[in-house]
């Protein structure tokens, strides 16, 4: 640290911080100066950290990706639910949505070695209307963690889906176009379903456990959400 000697109003003074400002404050002590610069620098300081905070937070939603600067709450999120194969969990309303800092319905599905396997993720609450449908959106993350080398999840693939109507047939109704992210993840059928599709190796180095976290939401607010698995069907 370097120090200064400091002349202000004729007089030396010992500046240990730096130097400091020139002239003196009207009534008050050399010694007194200092402390109220040291003090202005101090709130200026939590002023500025406390403003970072904020921003950052400001970003943060239910129906959102967490910001990057903050981590994958997701992938550490103890779970709502566990299901084997097959299994299949419903969350309790929309409950989820204040799940943490992860805000996202989450599953793990235990899956055993040499398994062709099939996994869906969709709201199941009251039908919507075409004007509903509209505003639906639906985010969906998948994490794998394998059984061998416990380290951890690690994110393996995710999408953002929006809702769309359809009145072409009589089976017509809402359901859900990805607009973004990874094709392992499709929309099928009518109903807004999530798919995704996976297979492990033999034996004890395939097993694992497969995390799904999903958030599924519309004008009418978060909707209630279900994660099922099942062997794969070959038709």
């Amino acid at each position: 640290m370097t120090h200064e000697n400091t002349e202000v109003n004729g007089q030396e003074r010992f500046a240990p911080f730096g130097r400091i400002i020139q002239g003196s404050v009207a009534g008050l002590r050399p010694q007194e100066e200092l402390i109220m610069l040291i003090k202005r620098k101090l709130l200026l300081a939590v002023a500025s950290a406390a403003a970072i905070c904020v921003g950052a937070l400001a970003g943060v939603s239910s129906a959102g990706i967490m910001p990057s600067n903050l981590g994958d709450f997701c992938q550490s999120a103890s779970p709502d639910a566990t299901i084997g194969l097959p299994g299949s969990a419903t969350s309790s309303g929309g409950a989820w949505a204040t799940h943490g800092l992860c805000y996202r319905y989450v599953v793990d599905v235990d899956v055993p070695g040499s398994s062709w396997y099939d996994v869906t993720a969709s709201p199941v609450n009251n039908p919507l209307t075409s004007a509903s449908c509209a505003t639906l959106t639906e985010d969906v993350t998948l994490y794998w963690k394998s059984s061998f080398v416990p380290a951890g999840f690690t994110r393996i693939a995710s999408a953002h889906f929006q809702g769309a109507w359809s009145d072409s047939d009589v089976l017509g109704g809402c359901y859900l176009e990805r607009t973004s992210g990874d094709a392992t993840l499709y929309a099928f059928g009518y109903g807004s379903n999530v798919g995704y599709t996976g297979t492990t190796s033999a034996g004890y180095l395939g097993k694992g456990v497969l995390r799904v976290a999903v958030t599924a939401s519309t004008s009418e607010g978060p909707r209630v959400l279900n994660v099922s698995s099942r062997y794969h069907v070959v038709i």
